[in-house]
């Protein structure tokens, strides 16, 4: 199935893809509604709807090839939005001129992110579900990381941008608009955190000095600019092979790998250090 949606009015027309048959129309009772922004679930259960009175609505279509309509669920005010994505845990981000993250199932905000100048067009959740680009009508594409509410990296497009994609493997992120008939497309390094190690404490004071490997790191687009490595969210060196002192125990560290363009990648080693 896919859903359309025009500016003028206030409707939401599911069709069959493979017939062409118009299954439904979801249609709102709001006269100053227009419908500006659509999402589907990514069940495919749920089609979320935003209108230009500042109205988001939530539908659900699971029945609608036998009944021919959708049941309202949900119609929340004050949660304008030219953009919607829909994440894999069932939040929704909404694009305005800022970000927010909605359940809605209950019209609650969870995050926000701000640092768009104009209106948001075009949203998309990286597969891992923490990370979410935005482009808009400032020529911006940002990328966020939602866990921490911080501003990742940043792109100037130029005109307006009318889309942002990732790859399905989470490894390119592409984006356009006006500017010209072309996609920019970005690669997201590579990060690796070198083999699982064991080692004994060899002088019994239960600590042992460890090389980190993160030579084996890439950027097929660019470099590599910066390596952070971290146990349990706490830095513990930088730079691509740092020798670190562990004590005796299992050790799960994390190396976090940034490229020029200021995109990120994550891997992990397991290091265990035997008395």
């Amino acid at each position: 199935m896919v859903a359309e949606f025009s500016f003028q009015d206030q409707i939401v027309r599911i069709w069959d893809s493979t017939s062409g048959t118009n299954l439904a129309m979801l249609q709102h009772d709001n006269n100053q509604g227009q419908i500006t922004a659509i999402a589907w679930r990514p069940d495919g259960t749920q089609i979320a709807a935003a209108d230009q009175s500042g109205f988001l609505y939530i539908w659900d279509v699971t029945n609608v090839r036998t009944t021919g309509n959708g049941v309202l669920l949900n119609s929340y005010p004050d949660l304008p939005a030219a953009s919607l994505a829909w994440r894999s845990d069932g939040l929704l981000a909404l694009g305005g001129h800022e970000i927010l993250i909605v359940d809605p199932d209950t019209g609650t905000i969870a995050h926000q992110e701000s640092g768009h100048d104009k209106a948001i067009l075009s949203l998309a959740w990286h597969p891992d579900g923490v990370r979410l680009a935005s482009g808009g009508l400032d020529g911006m594409v940002r990328v966020w990381d939602t866990s921490t509410n911080t501003l990742i990296t940043s792109f100037d497009y130029g005109p307006y941008v009318l889309a942002v994609a990732w790859s399905p493997d989470g490894n390119t992120l592409a984006y356009g608009g006006v500017a010209n008939e072309d996609v920019t497309i970005h690669q997201l390094p590579t990060a690796h955190a070198g083999p699982d190690q064991t080692i004994t404490d060899a002088d019994g004071s239960s600590e042992e000095v460890v090389s980190l490997d993160g030579f084996s790191s890439s950027d097929s687009d660019g470099t590599v600019a910066s390596y952070r490595w971290t146990e349990d969210d706490v830095e513990i060196a930088t730079g691509v092979s740092p020798q670190v002192e562990l004590a005796v125990g299992i050790h799960t560290i994390m190396l976090t790998v940034t490229d020029n363009d200021g995109l990120t990648d994550t891997d992990t080693v397991t290091i265990t250090v035997f008395e």
